[in-house]
C-alpha cells in the first residue's frame, strides 16, 4: 500500500516545505528501523516544487543511503519502461538486462525488488509518473503491493491536475493509496526516536509536523496540543527556523478556531523571528 503526500501550495522557499520533508524523513526512518518498504505518492500541480522537494530530501541523505532516480518524459509515445531504464543505467546487472529485454511488468518488478534489497536502505524516485507508459504503471502498481519486505522507500511524483478520470494513473492511485492515519503514525515514530536521542530541536519540529498532519482529518484538539508542545520545546532552545514554523503553525490553528487575537500574536512572532533569522 502507499501513502499520499500533497504539495498543493506554491513555494519558492524550501523552508516552507519542512512539513513534507519531515514526513519523508519519518518514512525513511521507519524503513530503516522496521526494514519494511514504503511507497509514497507525491502529488501537486506543475510548478509547486515537487522536484525541488525530492532533490532536497535526497541531497540530505548520508552516503550510506543509496539514491536511484528515474524520470518520465512528456512524449507522444512514452518510452517503454522509461523511468526504469534510467534506474537500470545506474544499477546495471540483472535489472539492466531485464529492462532492456522488454520483459513483462511482473518480471521487471521481481528484478527491481531484488535490486532494492541489495542495499539497505535505498531511496527510489520515479518522477512525473503521469507521463509514464502503461508498462511502467503496471510495475509501480505491482511494486506497491509487494514492497513490504524490501527495505526501500519508493517515491513517485505526479501532476494531479493532469490526472483526469480517464487517466490510467488514476486506477493505480486508487489501488495503492492508504489513509492519513499512516502518515500520523510515521511522524509519531520519528518523534519517539528523536526523544530517545534527546534531540530536542528535531523533537519540537516533529511535534509541529504532527500538529499540521493532525489538522488534515479534523483532529483539531490533538493538533493544537501538539502545536503548543512544539512551541514549548523549541522555545527552550536558541531560536531557529523550526521555532518560526512552530509559531506560524500555531497561528493558523488559532485562526481556524476563530481565536483571531491569539492567532495574530503567534503570527507576529513568526514573522518577527523569520525576519531576524534572515
Amino acid at each position: 500500500m502507499a501513502t499520499m503526500l500533497s504539495t498543493a501550495e506554491r513555494s519558492t522557499e524550501l523552508l516552507e516545505r519542512e512539513r513534507e520533508l519531515e514526513a519523508l524523513r519519518a518514512w525513511l526512518e521507519a524503513v530503516r528501523d522496521e526494514r519494511h518498504g514504503r511507497l509514497v505518492l507525491v502529488g501537486g500541480e506543475a510548478g509547486v516544487g515537487k522536484t525541488a522537494l525530492l532533490r532536497c530530501f535526497c541531497d540530505e541523505q548520508p552516503s550510506s543511503t543509496r539514491i536511484l532516480w528515474g524520470s518520465c518524459d512528456p512524449l507522444f509515445t512514452p518510452r517503454p519502461l522509461g523511468p526504469l531504464l534510467d534506474v537500470a543505467q545506474l544499477t546495471g546487472g540483472e535489472l539492466g538486462e531485464v529492462v532492456r529485454s522488454e520483459a513483462k511488468p511482473h518480471e521487471v518488478t521481481a528484478s527491481l525488488l531484488r535490486e532494492l534489497a541489495v542495499h539497505m536502505p535505498t531511496v527510489l524516485v520515479l518522477e512525473d509518473v503521469h507521463w509514464a507508459d502503461e508498462a511502467s504503471l503496471d510495475v509501480l502498481r505491482l511494486l506497491g503491493r509487494r514492497l513490504g519486505m524490501t527495505p526501500a522507500l519508493v517515491i513517485a511524483s505526479y501532476r494531479d491536475d493532469e490526472v483526469d478520470r480517464s487517466h490510467p494513473l488514476r486506477i493505480v492511485l486508487a489501488d495503492l493509496t492508504d489513509q492519513n492515519d499512516e502518515a500520523i503514525e510515521a511522524v509519531k515514530r520519528a518523534l519517539e526516536h528523536h526523544r530517545d536521542l534527546r534531540d530536542r530541536r528535531r523533537e519540537g519540529d516533529s511535534l509541529r509536523c504532527l500538529s499540521e498532519i493532525l489538522s488534515c482529518p479534523g483532529r483539531i484538539r490533538e493538533s493544537e496540543q501538539a502545536g503548543r508542545e512544539a512551541v514549548a520545546v523549541l522555545e527552550r532552545l536558541p531560536p531557529g527556523p523550526e521555532l518560526a514554523l512552530a509559531y506560524s503553525n500555531l497561528s493558523a490553528i488559532c485562526q481556524a478556531a476563530h481565536e483571531v487575537e491569539e492567532g495574530l500574536i503567534w503570527g507576529t512572532r513568526a514573522l518577527t523571528l523569520a525576519q531576524r533569522l534572515g
